[in-house]
């Protein structure tokens, strides 16, 4: 399957998803997501996995219960205020940071939102650092990426999680 082929797939799938599955596949692929945010920011002594980690915590309460807009609402400016620019950290650690952060702000916009855009993004993400996990093994064909069992396991994760 190619990158395109998945990014298709994955969006005709989320169009049709209830929220509560949409909800439970951002919880899961933001959440495989923060270990790399938590090594970027030990290596550069940068960042804020707490405030990733509150993000988080939030979007697992969501799945449970009704959160307020009041509770989800300061946490986009503390996201915002953590994500590297990868200008400024030109590594593949900063991509990854960088990956885990925008998945997550687009799992708080999920909860109120309920746009299936958002999920497309946070599948894509995901997925993305995958690619570049593959590019810094030095693996760089596209068809070898697109074969890799890494990725192609990281695309059906998607897919799965969006039916």
């Amino acid at each position: 399957m190619t990158y395109s082929d998945f990014v298709q797939q994955l969006q005709k799938q989320v169009h049709a998803v209830s929220y509560e599955k949409g909800l439970a596949m951002s919880v899961l692929l933001s959440g495989k997501l923060l270990s790399d945010y938590q090594a970027f920011s030990e290596k550069h002594q940068w960042g804020g996995p707490t405030i990733l980690e509150e993000a988080f915590q939030h979007c697992e309460m969501a799945q449970t219960r009704n959160v307020s807009k009041e509770e989800i609402d300061p946490l986009f400016q503390r996201l915002y205020d953590v994500t590297p620019d990868t200008e400024d950290f030109g590594d593949y650690d900063g991509s990854y940071a960088l990956n885990a952060a925008a998945a997550l702000l687009h799992a708080l916009q999920y909860i109120y939102g309920k746009d299936p855009k958002d999920l497309v993004a946070i599948g894509t993400l995901y997925t993305d650092t995958i690619d570049a996990k593959l590019h810094e093994m030095d693996i760089d064909d596209e068809d070898d990426i697109d074969n890799h069992p890494k990725m192609q396991e990281a695309r059906q994760l998607a897919l799965h999680l969006s039916r």
